[in-house]
């Protein structure tokens, strides 16, 4: 379930960004719950979208979230 709320999550931050014409970084923990987003969730049903074009994810390295 948290999958499925992580990208559905990045797909409305994507389309909000488009709207407001403004490219960002978001910088996540590398953990199961934050699967990249061309690998959906299996129980996801939504639009996929092939890029996110106002949206760059960076996925840290593994156990380095704790150094933050």
């Amino acid at each position: 379930m948290l999958s499925r709320l992580w990208y559905e999550f990045l797909c409305l931050l994507n389309d909000e960004m488009h709207i407001q014409h403004c490219h960002i970084a978001l910088i996540s923990d590398n953990c199961p719950s934050h699967p990249s987003p061309d690998k959906p969730p299996i129980d996801y049903t939504g639009p996929t979208p092939s890029i996110l074009t106002n949206l760059t994810l960076i996925f840290l390295p593994p156990c380095k979230t704790a150094y933050l």
